[in-house]
């Protein structure tokens, strides 16, 4: 787990759904986040959040409790930082270590992609678990216009 920081700035709510937990859920998540302007402004990032998006959803799903639970996505803007949050009604939900799984693992991922990729992220007990994690997008530069060379 990654560290929390103090967030400072204008917050802006920029996504906030309830997803069924069903199949469908980790495509609707992304499709949320994919309407924000962030994958155009920043791709680096825009690539980091689609995926991170879907393995803390893809989490839920899968150890989120009930089968009629529903899934609390959202996304909010905190000065420069994009703070996303999956909340569910499962059991507490412990962080494992973060290592690398074996390559032919055909699941554990999620918390070694979260390390890997998120500026911080972390686990809060509230009603069920809250799963967070920050991208810093002044630490990604916006891209330059494109110019036509011909």
């Amino acid at each position: 787990m990654k560290g929390q920081a103090q967030l400072t700035g204008a917050r802006s709510l920029l996504v906030a759904t309830h997803l069924r937990r069903n199949a469908g859920a980790v495509s609707r998540a992304r499709a949320a986040v994919d309407r924000l302007d962030l994958p155009v402004q920043y791709p680096e990032r825009g690539f980091d959040l689609s995926l991170l998006v879907s393995e803390l959803v893809a989490n839920a799903i899968k150890h989120g409790g009930a089968a009629d639970s529903s899934i609390l996505l959202s996304a909010e803007q905190i000065g420069t930082t994009l703070r996303v949050t999956v909340e569910d009604t499962g059991p507490f939900f412990t962080s494992a270590p973060t290592e690398r799984p074996a390559q032919d693992a055909t699941s554990g991922r999620g918390l070694y992609l979260l390390t890997a990729l998120a500026d911080r992220w972390g686990v809060e007990r509230r009603d069920g678990n809250r799963a967070w994690f920050e991208l810093d997008l002044a630490a990604a530069p916006a891209p330059s216009p494109s110019v036509d060379q011909r």
